[in-house]
């Protein structure tokens, strides 16, 4: 079997996720961000705002039952699946041909059907090699819902920013409440960045104020959303590499010596540059300052994996 030598990338530039996965999930979290709430919920919060009850305000926004958290959960799961399902079939489908081809729709069962298998080969008492790595269907909801704790941290924020900024007793609740609704999916830099433009339009007598300002709401949202899959498809491709590799194991398209490499970018932390050039079997983890881990070690962290085989 031909050897898994990948090029040599390390130290030329700092290495992120494919910019086709980053495609893909930044056009479903987009149209995550933008989700609403319903008449009936923003008319509770017009009321909440007639009596001064800002803290009620952020709780029917972000908080439960019919609410962008809710909302957001679901689309989050959505958008985190879709791209490990991408990449881990991709790359499932390079190391088994050599050249980028489509698997069959039973490619991604087989992905997810694979953390029942690890699992259930688990016995008590001893230590298996998979422990600390998350599998595939924990791994989408763990991320979905770590990434919805903190973008709903960061609406909260906004919110209440923007609260300060424009609230007063003699500003109409639907003018308020018209203000919050340009926050929605905006963290709180961004947020103001929208206020402090809106802010200059009218102090210039700028025409097509509204129409100026929700076009460049829009870029705003977009930027957001491309930052987060950035972030997001780094940990998404990292895992997808990793389970597509341990299936590819499983199924003799990659012999069982196989080894995974860690690669550091050129500009890579102290923590990273440390692990540069070490080798694990398939299925290992990284031990590393913070435990058993796989790239990205951290946010912006420009780190991947290669698989070599001799």
């Amino acid at each position: 079997m031909a050897a898994f030598v990948a090029l040599n990338v390390k130290k030329a530039r700092a290495i992120g996720p494919s910019p086709s996965l980053v495609a893909r999930m930044k056009s479903m979290l987009a149209a995550a961000l933008v989700d609403d709430l319903s008449p009936e919920s923003w008319s509770a919060v017009a009321r909440a705002l007639k009596y001064g009850s800002t803290q009620l305000v952020e709780d029917l926004i972000v908080g439960t039952g019919e609410s962008l958290t809710r909302a957001w959960g679901e689309r989050f799961v959505a958008a985190v699946r879709d791209a490990y399902e991408h990449a881990a079939n991709t790359e499932l489908a390079r190391v088994k041909s050599g050249v980028r081809i489509f698997l069959s729709k039973a490619a991604p069962d087989r992905l997810m059907e694979r953390g029942e298998a690890m699992r259930a080969e688990r016995k008590p008492g001893k230590t298996n090699r998979f422990t600390g790595v998350p599998h595939s269907d924990e791994f989408i909801r763990r991320q979905a819902a770590s990434l919805v704790v903190r973008v709903s941290r960061d609406q909260r924020q906004a919110i209440r920013e923007s609260l300060l900024a424009r609230y007063s007793k003699e500003r109409r609740p639907e003018t308020l409440v018209r203000d919050l609704k340009q926050t929605i999916g905006l963290d709180p830099r961004r947020a103001k960045a929208l206020r402090n433009f809106e802010d200059q339009l009218r102090a210039s007598g700028s025409k097509n104020v509204v129409t100026q300002v929700e076009r460049y709401r829009k870029e705003l949202l977009q930027n957001r959303a491309e930052t987060i899959a950035r972030t997001e498809s780094a940990v998404v491709e990292g895992q997808a590499k990793f389970e597509a590799w341990n299936i590819a194991v499983d199924e003799g398209a990659v012999p069982v010596d196989a080894e995974m490499e860690w690669v550091s970018s050129a500009d890579a932390c102290g923590a990273c540059a440390f692990l540069d050039g070490e080798r694990v079997p398939v299925g290992d983890a990284f031990p590393s300052s913070i435990g058993p881990a796989l790239p990205p070690l951290h946010p912006n962290c420009g780190c991947t994996l290669v698989l070599r085989s001799f």
